[in-house]
Parts: C-alpha cells; structure tokens; sequence
C-alpha cells in the first residue's frame, strides 16, 4: 500500500452500528513510501465471514458465504451447515402408506409464494442452510430479533440475471419471497440477499410473472376464439351470469366474480357473426345461448345455438350491438325478463350496449412499443412509383397540403429501405406518447408548436 513518505498508518475500528469509530494501537511495517503490513490487537471483529462450498448432485460446486455482524449475536466461532434437497428424497405419510417428495412439495410451495402456475418454475435449487455451532452441530444459530445476515450464493450451473428467492421459515406452512439482487459472474450465477433466519431456502429461475388485467376491447377484430369474455352493460356494470331464470332471461350481477364466462365462436368467414357458448358451472358442460322457441323473447342455454351478428355502437365507444342473425330481435337487458334476452328493437343506448371484457389477458401493451417517442419524421405517401407527396404543415381548405417529392426504393439493397431526392425540404413530425401504443403528432410552425388533429 502506498503512502506519503514516513506518513503515521493507523487502523480504525467501526464496532456494530456506532457512529464514532475507535482508532487501535498500529503497528506498520514496510518502506518509507509503502506499507506491506500492518497488525493491531482486537477484542473483537465487528464483520465476520463463514462459507460452505456444496458438492451438488450434478457434480457442480454451490459456494455459500454469509456475512454477518456483532448485532446477530451470532458467536464467533459457528459454523455453516448446507444440505441439497434433492428430487428424490421422500417423507412418509401419517399412515406410511405413501410417500411424497419433499422436494416437489417445495417446489409447489416455490410456485404458490411467487404466483407462479404449477409446473412452471425453470430452474431451481433447494438449500437447508443453518449455522451451527462449532463444537455442537446440533445447536443451530439464528441472528437477533431486528437483525440479518448477508448471504451470497454462486451457482455454477446458471446464467440467468434474475433469481428469485423464496425462504421457508421453521414451521412455516408457506414460503415467502425475499428481496434480492443477481448478477452473472465469471462462474455462473449469484444471488445476494439478506437473511433474518435460516432454514430451507429456494432460489429459481422463474418466468416473468403474467399480470391479470382485463380490458373491454372496442372492435369486432380484437374478438378470439378461445378466449374468455365477460358480457356487461350499464353503469354500474352488470355482467351475464350462468343462470337462465323462470322468465327466460340470463340473471345478471355485479359482482364481476360471479360473471359468467364466455366465449366467441365464429358463425362465418367474414368474422361478424358468432355463437356465444359457455361452460356450466356445476358440471362443466358446454351450453350456448338459444332461442328458446321461434320468434320467442326468451333464451336457454342449449347444445347449439342462435347465432348472432355483432356491430360496433357507434352512439356509444366500446360497447357492442347483438342482434339475432335471422331475426328482428337484439340481445340485451329485459325490464320484464329481470335479466339478458331478446327484445324487438336495440334503440335503449344502456340496455341494448354490451360491454365485451377480455378477462385473460396479460398487460397490455407498455408505453411507446414502437420506441417512437421523441423521435422526428418527415410523413410521405409513396405508391411504389419514383413520386411521392410529404405531408406539410399548410391548410389547404379542410385538409394540409402535400409536397411533391422524388422517392423510390433502394434496389441495391433490396432491405425496404426508400430513398428521397438529397435536399427534400419537407415538414418534420415529432411522435409524443400518450399511452400504451397512442401518440399525439406535433410540428414547429413559425416558432409555435402545433398537433396535429383530424376533425
């Protein structure tokens, strides 16, 4: 270690969480500009530092390291305990007459802790970690109430960037998910996190959870096959349950838990026109909407069913029109039904305005995916010819005017990409998100910034 020439070199002790630090008795050996060691007595040393390295069953080594200070009440001197569990180890049952796997118990209790479906945990591994005493390996030691301990786990068998931990605390029936960091080092992954006890520990490799988010959609387009929907109209809302009253009308609620599930199945090729089907709640059977009887108001589920042709509402965003495909007659709420079935006409804008309700979904998409935002483009209409016309910033009647341009493709590098005349001076257009894939479209005019509208 450098240090000025014949400079005084003392060692400085910060004990536990006190703020004023104790300068110790120093002894420094070396030359008058470095310093090759140095050595003080100590009562005590306020970090200490125990590692374990693990054989795994696929041959790899694990390296465990815990780091914990005086606070832990941890003794100088314990020692660290780590066992595998491994796929194979089994637990009898209360009566012996069948065994289950303490590891896939962990494993379904990983899943359950991080919200994770069954089966879809990647890799994982399964420590019992404990520190025990040194002369008494049986006495296993916990940090003190309000403290932790550091714990850092290289795993030679990953590379992924984010591991997830999830501790299982002594007599626990569940496991809980703790905070932590991980980088892919020169020797696989580590995962670092901190540890107010220690027991059965589970790192995995979990995929990106799938966030429940329905949305109503707002075009016949976004219908699939395939897909569960939930049906509503009116505010507050009340959706379409499964049940067909004394009225032939579907009861209605709202309460969404309640709400049927629904499903489209395509009825043409044009994809205007569907059946509408669902599955019994009590035995699972699927059940279509039907007319009950010809030119008949009233519905019942049924093993075919009535098909029905969908229009957006235009006289209401986002809610749809479903009428009867060969009759007069528009699916909606009945006064006199007390629920969902035919009435004659579709002109009552709550009533006969159904919300369709994509309840499967996973998060739409972020904000900007197209990474639009805060970018500049000029806007030009090419069809495939040498010309084109740029969109500009001049009013020209109810419309902005164009400007004539060259631009054709560039067919040396058959990549799509178009070129235009050097020195085009056209418009320039900046994108600004909004929200999810939205954008407002905006250009300088004469010094003032403008957007652009469409009436």
């Amino acid at each position: 270690m450098e240090r000025p020439k014949n400079a005084e070199v003392k060692a400085v002790h910060f004990e536990g969480e006190k703020e004023t630090p104790v300068v110790l008795d120093t002894k420094a050996q070396g030359e008058e500009t470095s310093v090759e060691q140095v050595s003080f007595d100590t009562e005590s040393f306020s970090v200490l530092t125990i590692e374990k390295t693990v054989l795994a069953s696929d041959g790899k080594n694990y390296k465990i390291t815990v780091t914990y200070g005086p606070e832990t009440k941890i003794p100088e001197g314990a020692e660290l305990a780590v066992e595998e569990i491994l796929p194979d180890e089994k637990t009898s049952s209360e009566d012996d007459a069948a065994t289950t796997s303490v590891y896939e118990e962990y494993v379904s209790k990983t899943e359950n802790a991080l919200g994770l479906e069954e089966g879809t945990a990647g890799y994982i591994r399964l420590f019992d970690i404990s520190i025990v005493d040194k002369d008494n390996p049986e006495k296993k030691h916990q940090p003190a109430e309000g403290s932790s301990a550091a714990v850092r786990i290289e795993l030679a068998d990953s590379s992924s960037e984010s591991l997830n931990v999830v501790h299982f605390p002594d007599g626990a029936e569940e496991g809980e998910e703790v905070e932590s960091s991980t980088e892919n080092g020169e020797n696989g992954s580590v995962v670092e996190f901190q540890a107010d006890g220690f027991s059965v520990y589970s790192i995995v490799d979990a995929p990106e959870p799938v966030h429940f988010h329905p949305y109503k959609i707002s075009s016949i387009g976004e219908i699939e096959e395939n897909t569960i929907y939930n049906l509503s109209y009116g505010s507050p809302e009340k959706f379409f349950t499964y049940e067909v009253n004394n009225k032939g009308a579907l009861n209605e609620t709202e309460d969404s838990s309640d709400a049927a599930q629904w499903y489209f199945e395509k009825a043409d090729e044009e994809g205007s026109t569907f059946y509408i089907y669902t599955y019994t709640q009590t035995d699972g059977v699927k059940r279509y909407i039907q007319q009950k009887s010809s030119g008949s108001n009233e519905i019942k589920l049924a093993d075919s069913g009535t098909a029905f042709v969908l229009t957006e509402a235009t006289d209401k965003p986002g809610t749809f029109i479903i009428k009867h495909s060969s009759a007069d007659l528009w699916l909606q709420h009945s006064n006199g039904g007390g629920g969902i079935r035919f009435w004659t006409d579709s002109k009552d804008k709550t009533n006969a305005r159904i919300y369709i309700t994509n309840t499967v979904t996973t998060d739409p998409p972020g904000d900007d995916p197209y990474g639009l935002n805060g970018k500049t483009f000029g806007l030009a209409y090419h069809d495939d010819s040498a010309s084109a016309a740029a969109l500009t910033a001049e009013s020209s009647g109810n419309h902005l005017g164009a400007h004539d341009m060259l631009m054709r493709a560039d067919v040396l590098s058959n990549k799509g990409i178009l070129l235009v005349a050097v020195d085009s001076d056209i418009q320039e257009w900046t994108f600004e998100s909004i929200e999810e894939d939205k954008y407002y479209i905006k250009t300088t005019v004469e010094g003032v910034e403008k957007y652009l509208t469409i009436n």
